[in-house]
């Protein structure tokens, strides 16, 4: 089990659990990085929520009867329905009191959409990897997903050199941060098929010590699972097997 996040329920599985008038629920799973965004600006802003777990393998009727595109996250709350990890995150920041997440500086908040842009080719490569992995016909094809997935993190390695900051926000964490650190999180689960991707300190000093700075952020240590949980859940889902409630035994 992780030594970080052991406080979320288990999937409910058939009957819809009743909302109470005024209360914001988070429909989320715990696999899901894209619903970790969320998560993580909840928990950042420390807005009172419950959530509810939603098997992505058997996705109750109830839950697709409200979401009918059928990913996490979605938040509900009386009459408002949202999906979809940035407008889920970035309505919470504008709807919610506390520490604003997105930048107002125009220009700022132009860069950082870039920077998230950007991103979707690190998570395009990362997944062909996790989907593929074992493959021995999708090898070749593997290395080169590695690649990208490397030159995203020296792309990355250089605009935090450019911001001058510990974090991509500057000296506290920022919307943007949130919404990449959940993939960073799961780094580990390509470096155990292609050893070569790894967030060393000689190859990655800004990333290394962000990586570090991240998993001091209270939310982040709320939230974040460790490798080696994570390592398990790829294994469970390969086999088939159910992984959302993995570690909640314990």
């Amino acid at each position: 089990m992780s030594a970080f996040n052991r406080n979320h329920p288990r999937c409910p599985r058939s009957t819809y659990p009743e909302l109470k008038k005024g209360k914001l629920r988070i429909y989320s799973s715990r696999i899901c990085p894209y619903a970790e965004r969320a998560r993580l600006v909840l928990a950042h802003k420390k807005i009172d929520h419950e959530v509810v777990n939603i098997d992505l393998k058997d996705k109750p009727d109830w839950f697709l009867a409200k979401a009918p595109i059928g990913k996490v996250p979605v938040i509900e709350i009386d009459e408002k329905i949202i999906n979809e990890s940035t407008a889920v995150s970035e309505y919470l920041d504008d709807a919610f009191p506390g520490d604003k997440l997105q930048p107002s500086d125009p220009y700022r908040k132009a860069m950082d959409r870039i920077l998230l842009e950007q991103f979707g080719q690190f998570t395009s490569a990362f997944y062909f990897i996790i989907m593929n992995a074992g493959k021995e016909e999708k090898k070749d094809e593997i290395e080169t997903k590695a690649d990208i997935v490397l030159d995203s993190l020296k792309f990355y390695e250089k605009q935090l050199a450019k911001r001058e900051s510990p974090f991509f926000g500057g000296a506290h964490p920022a919307m943007i941060d949130y919404f990449i650190w959940p993939h960073l999180e799961r780094l580990a689960t390509i470096t155990m098929t292609v050893p070569r991707v790894v967030l060393s300190k000689s190859d990655f000093p800004k990333l290394s010590g962000y990586w570090d700075d991240m998993t001091q952020v209270p939310a982040v240590k709320q939230e974040m699972f460790d490798a080696d949980w994570h390592m398990q859940i790829r294994k469970l889902v390969k086999e088939g097997k159910p992984a959302g409630d993995h570690g909640l035994e314990d």
